[in-house]
């Protein structure tokens, strides 16, 4: 069983998650880029019935609680982002106001 863990690219696994994660020998980390991912980036994800998913964010856990529990669970989704470069030269990536979807887990 392959183990993959998704998290921003941005982002860092800290010393002791590094030693969690060591429960399952070897793992593979998906990077979600900076701009995010659109609905078809996810749903052409290379991710196997039989991998093991660890989300580094407490988000996904909530979501899968209230869906197990029969909660109806809808989630905020846009594709759209805008780059931006900031003065000092760094660039971010904003959603706009447009463009949003609703969708039903």
């Amino acid at each position: 069983m392959r183990t993959i863990v998704i998290m921003n690219e941005t982002h860092k696994l800290m010393d002791e998650q590094h030693k969690l994660l060591e429960v399952f020998g070897e793992y593979d980390i998906l990077s979600v880029p900076k701009a995010g991912w659109t609905i078809d980036d996810m749903n052409n994800l290379d991710i196997d019935i039989d991998d093991r998913i660890v989300f580094v964010s407490p988000v996904p856990y909530l979501l899968a609680k209230l869906s197990k529990r029969g909660y109806e669970v809808y989630l905020f989704h846009n594709d759209n982002r805008h780059k931006v470069e900031l003065p000092d030269g760094k660039v971010i990536f904003r959603i706009p106001e447009k463009g949003w979807k609703l969708i039903k887990i």
